[in-house]
């Protein structure tokens, strides 16, 4: 979250029409892509949200 209240959210998805808006990336490019999105304050609308990754298996972790 962030200090308008905004989330972010990461994973993984293989999905081809994974739902992308003002993406850095908006084409799904191999086995599983990783993905980042961020939510308003609301949780209801997308501000943000892009596929990242290569032509094979790509994961989003955290430290």
């Amino acid at each position: 979250m962030d200090g308008s209240g905004n989330a972010y959210v990461a994973g993984y998805t293989n999905s081809t029409n994974f739902p992308t808006v003002s993406p850095y990336d908006g084409s799904f490019n191999g086995i599983d892509d990783v993905f980042v999105t961020k939510l308003d304050a609301s949780g209801s609308g997308l501000v943000y949200s892009t596929y990242l990754g290569g032509s094979s298996y790509d994961y989003g972790v955290t430290a």
